[in-house]
């Protein structure tokens, strides 16, 4: 089992609605040690001059297909990998203007799982994205892309760099859909468990 190592400061309170720029619990292997830490949804590259807000393209998601080959991201593909901490997520069906936005988590009423990200670790602070790959065929009713889910098992993996790249880029978070499970929220505003109860239909 990964052992972790929580911060010594007091952990924020939980949120149900983070959004790009926003901070969120990431958990990084470094000196020897997989330890929690708290980083800002936008990766902003090492080589990067000037305020995250200067960036010219979001940096929220990485395409697991060719993260090895852009430039924001292959740096941290290759030494700063992470794990992103999450109880689901949410995604938007329907046209432009009447949006409906769904909750997305595992079945089985599992709190906490895990998103494969990657980091950045700058004088300002530490950043990160999440890696995305093509929706399991369950999913592509309201997304043709999800976020790469990790198994138990392939949390070391990731972090480590234990399987070549190949390898990785195949197999993280294939056949994950089956194993999601999803509901009808109201519009996803401020924050609060609320959030993710079922929408009630309408008498």
């Amino acid at each position: 089992m990964l052992r972790i190592i929580e911060p010594e400061e007091p952990h924020a309170a939980p949120s149900w609605n983070i959004a790009p720029t926003q901070t969120a619990p990431i958990v990084i292997a470094e000196e020897g040690s997989t330890r929690e830490v708290r980083a800002r949804w936008g990766l902003v590259p090492k080589w990067h001059r000037g305020a995250p807000k200067d960036l010219k393209y979001p940096t929220f998601n990485a395409r697991i297909e060719t993260a090895t080959q852009k430039p924001a991201f292959c740096a941290s593909w290759r030494s700063s990998r992470c794990l992103v901490q999450t109880g689901g997520y949410y995604e938007w069906t329907g046209p432009k203007g009447s949006k409906q936005p769904w909750f997305i988590t595992l079945e089985h009423n599992r709190t906490i799982f895990w998103f494969a990200g990657l980091y950045s670790k700058r004088a300002d602070g530490i950043s990160f994205t999440i890696l995305t790959r093509s929706a399991d065929r369950v999913l592509e009713g309201l997304h043709h892309r999800m976020p790469v889910i990790l198994r138990d098992d392939q949390l070391e993996v990731w972090l480590n760099g234990e399987d070549d790249d190949e390898t990785i880029i195949a197999s993280l978070g294939a056949g994950f859909g089956p194993r999601l499970r999803w509901h009808r929220v109201d519009p996803v505003r401020g924050d609060g468990a609320h959030l993710i109860e079922p929408l009630q239909p309408l008498v």
